[in-house]
């Protein structure tokens, strides 16, 4: 409050208008001062929020980037698991389709040779003889490789 006081001794002096004139102009100056101070200070202010808040979006995306390449692990882990447990029931399958495959061909091919010797030598050997003849020549074709398991 001691403004209104500065400005009433100014009036008291010889020239008031003079004076008053020059105590305004002042006066504006420091006005225009303190609000270009406020203006930059605040404009600083602002800066510095907007700092922050990319700061803080750069944390953030880096987080949900971070979260999003786990889920991704994530998932290939149990993709791959999956397809790895797949793969080993098709071995199995694929194994077991071979062995009763297999076990169909020679039995088809045992019936075929018992059958060619009965027409070739015109009779007809045992069936647990002739079996296991038929069965020794397909284990010694296997080793030899001359048929493939």
């Amino acid at each position: 409050m001691r403004l209104p006081k500065i400005i009433d001794y100014k009036l008291k002096q010889k020239s008031p208008e003079s004076e008053l004139a020059k105590y305004v102009a002042r006066l504006e100056k420091v006005l225009e001062k303190s609000a270009e101070e406020a203006n930059n200070r605040f404009g600083e202010y602002l800066r510095q929020l907007l700092d922050k808040s990319r700061r803080e979006e750069e944390k953030l995306t880096e987080a949900a980037q971070q979260r999003l390449n786990e889920y991704v692990e994530a998932m290939q882990k149990d993709v791959a698991a999956e397809i790895k447990a797949d793969m080993e029931t098709i071995k199995r399958a694929l194994t077991d389709y071979q062995r009763i495959r297999m076990a169909q061909i020679e039995e088809n091919l045992a019936e075929t040779i018992q059958r060619a010797a009965e027409l070739y030598l015109g009779k007809k050997l045992d069936p647990e003889t002739h079996m296991e003849l038929i069965y020794e020549s397909l284990e010694k074709a296997k080793r030899e490789k001359l048929i493939t398991v």
